[in-house]
């Protein structure tokens, strides 16, 4: 059986202070989850990906998070990847309202 690690600095966080800087960190995180796909087969990305980049609405911006929290929508050599902004926490409802305004195929 291992020892514990047992921390006896006097320079340790409080839960507050951890709690604050948790929040912080947070809060300047800028760019989040990359969510990487692979296009259907038989699926061609020239009409695929125009349509996916209007119902998503990408701001292009770190200072403007756009409605979705989406930062851009990449091209890539096998398929699409969607830069998802980690500063824009993204609720249900707006979750929700991504799915259902675009239904491309």
């Amino acid at each position: 059986m291992k020892e514990p690690i047992i921390f006896r600095r006097g320079d340790c966080l409080s839960h507050e202070e951890a709690l604050y800087w948790k929040d912080l960190l947070y809060r300047t995180i800028k760019i989040g989850t990359e969510v990487e796909f692979a296009l259907p087969k038989g699926v061609q990305k020239d009409d695929f990906f125009p349509p996916l980049v209007d119902a998503l609405k990408p701001s292009k911006d770190l200072s403007n998070l756009g409605q979705y929290g989406v930062l851009d929508v990449l091209s890539e050599h096998c398929g699409i990847e969607i830069q998802v902004s980690a500063a824009s926490p993204i609720t249900r409802s707006s979750f929700n309202s991504i799915g259902q305004s675009w239904t491309i195929w």
